[in-house]
This record gives structure tokens, sequence and C-alpha cells, in this order.
């Protein structure tokens, strides 16, 4: 990863929270246990026990932003482009699931470094979003210069996309970002997407932007 200035989890997670709270009601609603950007106590991160059931490291980022956000799962929709955040309950059985899954089916689940496309779910993928269609945005914790970044993994497809952003602190910034200034989202996505497929024009390349439902709901428009 390189030295951008990135701002930091607490500052994004603020944002994003204020923001919501202006502007999309009904979706602040869904962070029941945040309070001011801060989990409550009774949702406090045991990082220890999540860690020892990961058998490895969380990184400082995502560590802060369970930390912060406590159950953010009834924020729905909330990072683009339509990935609901997981309880960190509902991440480690995510994991539980599709590591069982590729394991009955013989697939290597440690191989590569953190960024590489890979056919099998593996033991370092740690699921932090999901779409509720079988999508999940998950922390690459496997080695390499791009530890910690975010990618989508496919039930259907796996892991063969470009990564959606380089760490969790850059998707907070730049989910925080596109609400408050109404910038374009996945901008990180779609640059890398180019440079991946520049021989190969059909494959769409996407960037949003934040909307807001009649009903207070945040969306994310194409």
């Amino acid at each position: 990863m390189d030295n951008r200035d990135v701002a930091t989890v607490e500052e994004s997670w603020t944002r994003i929270v204020t923001w919501l709270g202006d502007a999309a009601p009904a979706t602040a609603t869904g962070l029941r246990s945040t309070t001011r950007g801060h989990a409550t106590a009774d949702r406090a991160l045991d990082r220890a026990a999540v860690e020892r059931a990961l058998d490895r490291p969380l990184t400082p980022d995502l560590a802060e932003w369970w930390s912060l956000a406590g159950d953010a799962s009834g924020a729905e929709r909330l990072i683009p482009l339509e990935h609901t955040p997981l309880s960190v309950a509902a991440a480690l059985e995510v994991r539980r699931e599709r590591l069982d899954q590729h394991l009955r089916r013989g697939e290597s689940i440690v191989d590569g470094e953190a960024g590489e496309p890979s056919r099998g779910f593996q033991s370092a993928f740690v699921p932090i979003a999901g779409d509720g269609h079988g999508r999940y945005l998950f922390v690459d914790l496997r080695g390499g210069p791009l530890h910690g970044c975010v990618g989508e993994w496919d039930d259907v497809g796996s892991f063969v996309d470009v990564i959606s952003w380089p760490s969790v602190a850059e998707m907070l910034g730049d989910v925080a970002d596109a609400l408050v200034h109404g910038v374009p989202a996945l901008t990180f996505h779609a640059a890398g997407r180019l440079r991946h497929n520049a021989c190969h024009p059909e494959v769409p390349v996407l960037t949003c932007r934040a909307a807001v439902t009649p009903t207070g709901h945040l969306t994310w428009a194409t």
C-alpha cells in the first residue's frame, strides 16, 4: 500500500453516522448499537475472542471499525453498491459456512497473496458485509503488500475481480466522502478494472453516488 493521506476510521465513521442522522434517518435507525459513532457497552468487540476464532490477528482498521460500529447490520446498503454490514457473529458464521463448503470440495483454503484471485474461499478471508444474494465484501488477511485490502466474494463467481478498496479505512473514507461531499464512490475499484481489463472494454466499470429514498433510506445510484 502507498502512503496516501487516509482519514482515520473514527473520523470517517463519525462523518458517516452524522450524515445518516441528518439525511437518511431510516438507515440511521439501523445503527441501533451505536451511540454518536461509538458502540454501546453491550456491543463492545471482544477482539481476543474474534482473533482466536480466526486464528490470526485482525487488521487495526477492521478492529477499530468493529469496535466503533458494534452491530451495524440494520443499516441496509450502507456500503456500495448494495452491501449491508455484518455483525461480528454473522461474519464469523458466514466465514465458517464457506470454509466448510470449500473444504468438502477439497479446495485450497490457504493460497496466494492478498488481493490475488481465488476460486476457493480462504481461511484468511473475513466477511464484513453482504448484499443478501451471495456476495460478500471481505477483508483479505493473506500476506503481501495488499494485506488488509477489501475484495468481493461471490458464491457463484468466487473472487476473481480486482479489489474494491486497499483497506477498511479507505473503504470508510470513500463512503464518508460520497455521503458528505456528493462525490462518486468506488472510483478506486473502477480504475483497477480499467487497468486490469484494458483489452476487454465490454467489462463494466461502475462508480456510484449516494441517494436517499423518499422513506429516508440510503441507496446508491450508478
